[in-house]
């Protein structure tokens, strides 16, 4: 690391920052840390946002610290580093080296985090690996957490287990429910807990959406959550008219529960297997990287309960795989190119090809009205033709041996120039 560079960003912060106790504005922003005369306050909207800034780029800095600890320990040391300094404590080269040395030094650690899963089953008698992630039944699979992990039965007992009470004990001698049907575990390294909770939480959203893309349905009656689970609940409302009024009421949500043990979680034929190694790699190549980029947006998109909003996810979805401009903008040229790419990597003929490309024009044209404001309808035919696009690009790209090799966009872009120009 540019140790220098580093000691520079410090001795602004030193400059910026004020030490003991002061008064502050409600209407300036501030950072401090500490009480009384030991304070150590940033006071200020400029000086708020330039220790803001200095924090991110340090933290970032070593990525070992990076991957290791959360943003708020961090800081936390930081303040206290800036602290002695402001006291007169040696602010220099090694003082930074010893800081971060010192960040370094505490053991590295493995954790195992689990969340429940919502709108699953799973009944298998050994729980299901899947890239980075193990599903499992807690009542069926217990007993295992607790050889690989003794010290945490209560732990696992307060977190699976709920006691009932005598009057909704519906069998003799049961006087016990799990909580939940289905659990995700994945395993991750840290020098603390909360970051690797942190660092499991992204996996966990990950999983959300690749296993919302592999249902795939716009039907909201099923669903697979973590976190953005499409819990079913009632909304209800008044009808007034002339005669008479009366209460109307509406239940949304997912009904129904998907048995993992028998969805094709893991099957090959779709493609779902290359898509959790995908997910368990630390250095997925380009083409990988988008291809889990449109299958985030997609999740999210099938998440979303707005036509208009799914059906722009969609589209981003799209965009994330196969366009080359980094800039926000499309161009006739990017729609052409979508088009076409599209249409050679989904069909195999010349009739499918020209129908593709004009579903990827009527696509772009209704993103373009939604852009611009001319409107905010999206009927169903138009966003069913959108998941399924993407969804077929997809699957295509991860089952067709033609594209296993590929490693780049710009791969891609040429397998597509040969098929075009060689037929």
């Amino acid at each position: 690391m540019d140790y220098k560079r580093i000691l520079e960003t410090v001795q602004n912060l030193l400059q910026r920052a004020e030490y003991g106790d002061k008064d502050y504005r409600d209407d300036e922003p501030f950072r401090r840390s500490g009480l009384g005369a030991e304070t150590l306050s940033f006071q200020g909207a400029e000086n708020a946002q330039a220790f803001d800034k200095a924090l991110d780029e340090l933290w970032k800095k070593d990525k070992e610290v990076y991957d290791t600890y959360t943003k708020k320990t961090f800081q936390n040391d930081l303040l206290a580093y800036l602290r002695g300094c402001k006291e007169g404590e040696e602010c220099s080269v090694e003082t930074l080296r010893s800081f971060f040395k010192g960040l370094k030094s505490k053991e590295v650690k493995t954790y195992k985090v689990i969340y429940p899963i919502f709108g699953a089953e799973y009944r298998k008698v050994d729980p299901l690996k899947i890239g980075p992630f193990t599903i499992f039944n807690p009542e069926i699979h217990h007993k295992r957490l607790l050889e690989e992990y003794p010290h945490a039965e209560t732990i696992l007992d307060i977190a699976f287990i709920q006691t009932l009470p005598a009057d909704e004990v519906r069998e003799v001698g049961k006087y016990t429910k799990y909580i939940f049907n289905v659990a995700i575990s994945v395993v991750e390294e840290a020098r603390e807990a909360a970051k690797a909770n942190e660092k499991a939480l992204v996996r966990l959203r990950q999983f959300e959406n690749t296993i919302r893309f592999m249902i795939g349905s716009q039907n909201k009656d099923y669903d697979i959550g973590v976190f953005n689970f499409n819990e079913i609940r009632r909304t209800q409302g008044v009808l007034l008219w002339d005669e008479k009024s009366s209460i109307t009421s509406n239940l949304s949500g997912s009904f129904e529960i998907i048995p993992l043990h028998q969805f094709p979680i893991n099957d090959p034929q779709y493609g779902h297997d290359k898509l959790w190694e995908m997910l368990n790699k630390h250095n997925p190549s380009d083409l990988e990287q988008r291809i889990m980029s449109a299958i985030t947006w997609v999740g999210r998109g099938l998440r979303d309960e707005e036509p208009a909003r799914a059906y722009v996810q969609y589209v981003f979805a799209l965009e994330a795989l196969l366009q080359f401009q980094k800039d926000n903008l499309v161009s006739p040229s990017i729609t052409y190119s979508i088009s076409e790419m599209s249409a050679f990597i989904v069909a195999e003929d010349l009739e499918n090809r020209l129908a593709v490309e004009d579903m990827v024009k009527r696509i772009y044209r209704k993103r373009s009205a939604i852009a611009h404001g001319g409107t905010h309808e999206v009927d169903e035919s138009i966003l069913r033709d959108a998941l399924w696009l993407i969804k077929s690009l997809i699957t295509t790209l991860t089952v067709n041996e033609e594209f296993k090799d590929l490693k780049k966009i710009d791969d891609l872009n040429t397998w597509v120039k040969k098929q075009k120009y060689s037929s």
